[in-house]
């Protein structure tokens, strides 16, 4: 089905992130990342970030609602298992935010307080591989230009988190891994309806 162009499209970053670490660890790509930013990219990038917590889970909630209440219902609930198992992964895996590892000192961002709180898995990149991948699923998304942008999206929120120094490359890694993983969870409980609704 082309929405499987969104999840590729998300593969693909996974992989080139993984790749790169046979040249970086993760800490030294995350603070290459945050230290050669520039403040043209600030704004942008924090906007970006912004829309990974609530503007597009809310959006592919509600575009799946408006056109099938039921579709909508269970991606509201997937999402609640979504931000359950990453807060519950964050307290078991006890990970430092890249401010709390002193590993470098992060350059300062107008607007953004660095978080001290528990990293891994990255919650930003998680919900919005699961939002985007339900937007994905709409039939008016269905086109390849577009499957590809919704990946490119997520892959955007996930950088974003690096180069804000909330995250370090692991954690958006884990969280993307995360957010696929609830994206399989919504699409084995629905995948004959999501099918039928976009080929009807």
């Amino acid at each position: 089905m082309t929405r499987s162009l969104f999840i590729r499209t998300v593969l693909v970053g996974l992989v080139v992130a993984c790749f790169s670490l046979l040249f970086r660890t993760e800490l030294e790509w995350s603070k290459w990342v945050q230290l050669n930013g520039n403040s043209t990219w600030d704004k942008p990038l924090q906007l970006i970030s912004w829309t990974g917590k609530w503007f597009w889970v809310t959006l592919g909630i509600l575009s799946l609602s408006i056109w099938r209440f039921r579709l909508g219902f269970w991606a509201l609930a997937i999402f609640a298992l979504e931000s359950g198992l990453a807060q519950s992964l964050k307290r078991i895996i006890q990970a430092p935010r890249p401010a709390s590892l002193d590993a470098w000192t992060l350059r300062p961002i107008e607007g953004e307080t660095f978080q001290l709180q528990l990293a891994m898995p990255s919650g930003h990149t998680s919900s919005s591989v699961l939002a985007l991948f339900f937007l994905a699923s709409h039939p008016a998304f269905q086109r390849k230009p577009l499957q590809v942008g919704l990946g490119l999206w997520a892959l955007a929120i996930a950088y974003s988190r690096i180069y804000l120094g909330q995250h370090s490359l692991d954690d958006v890694m884990w969280g993307a891994l995360l957010g696929l993983f609830t994206c399989w969870v919504f699409e084995q409980r629905h995948q004959s309806q999501v099918k039928q609704w976009i080929e009807s």
